[in-house]
């Protein structure tokens, strides 16, 4: 009981007046022991101030029993001081020191940390030390009186009631403070969510102002607006938080070992930005481990509870009751017609971002079925900057996170849907097979934090083009902190051979030039390319094998390694994961092969005018910086290659030549032309029509995909990696964008043919670039 002791002994000396207990009892042992707490609490502070006390159960959520006798209480001296106190019960000690945590029996029998009678007593019995007696930050009637005033805008009598219920709240929110300092900031999580929105003055003017909009009655509002906020709060407890991180813990282990590499000075420093600041930690989606890899790194480091946006499809039998209980908030996947359940969901994520809640989601909105950042969701963000710009909130955290894997279970489901398989949806059943399918090793998961986009305050709703920019810089930053995997690099060396097969030479000739150009520009790699890690590195290679991702022949005079050609695919997805950082080299070595071809005098111009045509025919696949910023960075780029590099493109053919040939590692084949040959599908289908004739996405999604089939089995292109749902779709995008998907306009036909001619043209170059990495010159 010294906790209490010690808070109460300073605060009673530097208080004069009379005290008021308000001690949080949820049955008779817990107000027998506050009885005793309260007895020598009184005999320590020697004062001949009046003490009075009153048992609330305050958090047990039931209500509050004996409110009346309370409000009497509250009409006492304005200096009165109000002393919220509690019995804190404690997990048995390891022998460490530190405590033990929660086993799957607890969820059978109960929480110990919150005990009934008859296990407190069992509790007091074989351990008197686990009941703690805590107390909360004092304040005065007046200063409630205060803060109340500031939240209801009223003191009158009759608001009496819901001022004790305030107060209780307030007395209930210290307590929980007070009683993180002894269990860990792990635990903090909002209580009485529900109930402080609705007494919300800004809440209640909303529903009134929705009501004037709609015709609704207020009355019929507010109960509509109870439902659905029963069906967006998080209700997190202590149990099921340690439940949750013991889930997370087992899922880990089933194919990474249970273990998270990430950078120590990283999570210190989000860890101060979440203590301090409105904060948003926006993951990159690839699979459904993600956000357990996030929220196990951030209880294992004593990080406050994240709240986790997920969609309402996750919310089935047992992981929606484990995710719910432990700060999950399922969201609907379309709201857009329903006011009030957009007006609940804005204030519930200002109330959370004006008490420092951090909240996380994925900044895709879905998983990437490619490797690559997918284009960013804006429908969360949105929502979230809203309520910040209602609430008034200041200096907003924006934080990017990146999860990376070295090799993942989900990636044969993304390749049968690029085919075009349907996607399973979601239920206890799949969930089940999921987690059973990830009893293989796949090497291990990496956590990396990027630096925070910071808003000194949020955006006017209405400033689309602000939202645009927000999401673009913390897309920017997320892939800027993605590291290079060994399988990653690997795949990126193979696919840009296939179909050739490489030796175990060449393959790490290859891979040591790619690391060292990324090391030389500080691209983050992870920690495989050390001598350290050679039998991290075979055991992938074993799983890789395992996978069919890699084909090992050794009964030639050399031992090759290759890609199984069915499934390229496959090695596609782990390759994009790191292809962002290569794509300004890919598009300076095209631009540079074009500008040798241009004619004498024009070579500079046409290198110049190349960079940006490259830059718009891959707009939407990749994240540029505007132009001016664009060109600087291949500026740089230029100048570590050759700090001569205009004259020597000035020079003419030979020297631009050299000057290409000198870029080693050569990459554009390996980056570029897999989007150039599946583009190149979709301009064919298009040159085809007459000028009259539209195509419509679906449409031409559907007929590419049967004749990038036909492409691949006549070896008009090269790789079955060509040939994916969404790199179709990105094609037509493009084409749309050019105002050639829809007929009609003379010149149409020779419009389409031209680009066709020009993306054949772009595959020609890529496979001369191709030719030249593989054979280590020019010519």
């Amino acid at each position: 009981m010294s906790h209490a002791l010690n808070l109460l002994s300073g605060a009673g000396r530097q208080h004069d007046g009379p005290l008021l207990f308000i001690a949080d009892a949820r049955n008779r042992l817990e107000r027998k022991l506050l009885g005793k707490c309260l007895d020598q609490l009184s005999a320590a502070l020697s004062t001949a101030s009046s003490a009075n006390r009153i048992f609330l159960p305050i958090s047990k959520d039931t209500g509050l029993p004996g409110l009346q006798g309370f409000i009497r209480m509250l009409e006492a001296p304005p200096e009165t001081l109000l002393v919220p106190i509690r019995v804190a019960w404690l997990m048995p000690e390891n022998d460490g020191g530190t405590h033990k945590p929660l086993a799957l029996r607890h969820l059978l029998f109960g929480d110990p940390r919150h005990p009934g009678n008859l296990r407190g007593r069992w509790i007091l019995f074989r351990d008197p030390n686990r009941a703690e007696c805590i107390a909360g930050e004092p304040a005065t009637i007046a200063d409630l009186k205060a803060r109340y005033s500031v939240q209801q805008g009223s003191r009158a009598r009759e608001a009496m009631e819901e001022f004790a219920s305030f107060v209780a709240r307030q007395a209930g929110l210290a307590l929980e403070i007070a009683e993180w300092g002894l269990i860990g900031r792990r635990y903090k999580a909002p209580r009485f969510v529900a109930q402080s929105l609705a007494s919300s003055p800004r809440f209640r003017a909303a529903l009134a102002a929705l009501s004037s909009e709609t015709g609704r009655p207020v009355e019929e509002l507010r109960t509509e607006a109870a439902v659905y906020m029963k069906e967006l709060i998080a209700v997190p407890s202590s149990l099921f938080i340690d439940l949750r991180a013991r889930f997370d813990s087992w899922v880990m282990k089933l194919s990474y070992g249970g273990t998270v590499v990430f950078r120590e000075d990283d999570l210190a420093r989000v860890g101060e930005i979440v203590q301090k600041h409105p904060s948003m930690l926006l993951f990159t989606h690839k699979t459904y481990i993600d956000s357990i890899a996030l929220t196990a790194t951030l209880f294992k480091n004593d990080f406050r509870m994240l709240h986790i946006f997920a969609g309402i499809n996750m919310n089935f039998a047992g992981l929606g009751l484990l995710m719910r209980r432990s700060g999950g908030i399922f969201i609907r996947r379309k709201f857009q017609d329903n006011p009030l359940y957009k007006l609940v969901l804005r204030h519930y994520i200002g109330y959370l971002m004006e008490k420092r809640f951090p909240m996380t989601w994925a900044f895709e909105g879905t998983r990437s079925r490619t490797g690559k950042l997918m284009p960013p969701r804006y429908g969360l963000l949105k929502y979230v900057l809203e309520a910040a710009y209602t609430t008034d909130a200041s200096n907003i955290h924006v934080i990017p996170v990146t999860v990376s894997y070295d090799l993942m279970r989900d990636v044969q489901d993304y390749a049968s849907e690029q085919a075009g398989k349907l996607k399973k949806p979601e239920s206890l059943k799949w969930f089940i097979g999921y987690l059973s399918s990830l009893r293989q090793p796949m090497g291990r998961i990496y956590l990396d934090f990027g630096d925070s986009v910071v808003l000194d305050r949020a955006p006017d709703p209405e400033d689309q083009l602000a939202l645009t920019k927000i999401a673009f810089e913390v897309a920017v930053k997320a892939n800027k902190v993605t590291p290079i995997t060994l399988p990653a690099v690997a795949c990126l060396v193979l696919l840009g051979a296939a179909p050739r097969a490489l030796t175990a030479e060449e393959i790490q000739v290859e891979i040591l030039a790619i690391i060292r150009w990324a090391h030389a520009r500080n691209i983050r790699l992870t920690s495989d390319f050390r001598l350290k890690r050679l039998s991290h590195v075979q055991g992938l290679a074993d799983a890789m094998r395992g996978m069919g991702l890699l084909i090992r022949y050794d009964e030639g005079t050399d031992t090759v390694f290759g890609l199984e050609p069915g499934q390229h695919l496959m090695a596609s997805y782990y390759r994009n994961t790191i292809i962002h950082h290569f794509v300004n080299k890919a598009i300076l070595e095209v631009a540079l092969l074009r500008a040798s071809e241009a004619p004498e005098g024009e070579t500079l111009e046409v290198f110049w005018l190349e960079t940006l045509r490259l830059r718009d025919f891959f707009k939407f696949e990749f994240f540029y910086p505007a132009k001016k910023k664009y060109k600087k960075q291949l500026l740089v780029e230029l100048e570590r290659i050759d700090p001569r590099w205009e004259d020597r493109l000035v020079a003419g053919q030979q020297e631009t030549l050299l000057m290409l040939a000198g870029m080693q590692p050569l990459l554009a084949h390996a980056t570029l032309l897999p989007f150039v040959e599946a583009y190149s599908v979709v301009f064919d289908l298009l040159a085809r029509l007459n000028e009259t004739e539209s195509l419509q996405e679906d449409e031409c999604v559907s007929r590419a995909l049967r004749a990038g089939k036909q492409a691949y089995l006549q070896r008009r292109i090269t790789s079955e990696a060509s040939i994916g749902k969404l790199l179709f779709q990105n094609g037509y995008k493009l084409a749309q964008n050019l105002e050639l998907t829809s007929g009609g306009p003379e010149g149409l036909g020779g419009r389409r043919i031209q680009l066709l001619r020009d993306f054949k043209e772009l595959s020609r170059k890529l496979e001369r670039i191709r030719l030249m990495a593989l054979s280590g010159h020019g010519e």
